[in-house]
């Protein structure tokens, strides 16, 4: 079964556990897996935990994306917390959010092949296919042998009726 780029790295982020610290989970093992940077090496000072928590955690995208807001008062050069706010919003069906998020993180960190990807499905949710292509493009660009980027770039050459394209990219990925 082909997924999608969502259905793949759809849980996001950090969460911290006072009994075990800083650990990985969701998005974050996903990005690792793909040999992506995505997140600081190491966790905020004190003082912003709680909001880095908020940030992090992906069972609620209201309190997600406040603590990101938060977070982002006082880091405002966190692309990660950019682009799990982005997350955030997608799940919440508002793709112009996202899209206004994933681009901050990628002003930030624009060799990002994950964000590019993220940013291209939010496209693809609006109906903008051609915007939806250039953003798996680019994470294309950057990460040749990214699966999913190749996934649902098809995924948009099959909306947009190239056929050709389409099956090239499923074929790829």
């Amino acid at each position: 079964m082909i997924k999608t780029v969502w259905q793949s790295v759809w849980r996001p982020g950090w969460r911290f556990d006072w009994r075990f610290g800083w650990r990985f989970c969701g998005l974050v093992l996903v990005a690792a897996a793909m040999g992506l940077a995505l997140l600081p090496l190491s966790p905020p000072s004190p003082a912003w935990a709680g909001d880095w928590e908020d940030c992090y955690q992906s069972e609620n995208h209201d309190l997600s994306i406040r603590g990101c807001s938060r977070y982002l008062r006082k880091n405002p050069n966190s692309s990660a917390a950019y682009n799990n706010r982005g997350l955030a919003w997608g799940k919440k069906g508002q793709h112009g959010k996202a899209i206004a998020d994933f681009t901050q993180a990628l002003r930030l960190d624009p060799d990002n092949a994950l964000v590019y990807a993220l940013r291209g499905y939010a496209w693809y949710n609006k109906g903008q296919y051609d915007k939806a292509i250039a953003d798996y493009t680019e994470a294309l660009r950057l990460k040749p042998d990214y699966a999913i980027a190749y996934n649902n770039r098809g995924l948009a050459w099959y909306n947009k009726g190239q056929y050709d394209k389409a099956i090239a990219d499923y074929t790829e990925a």
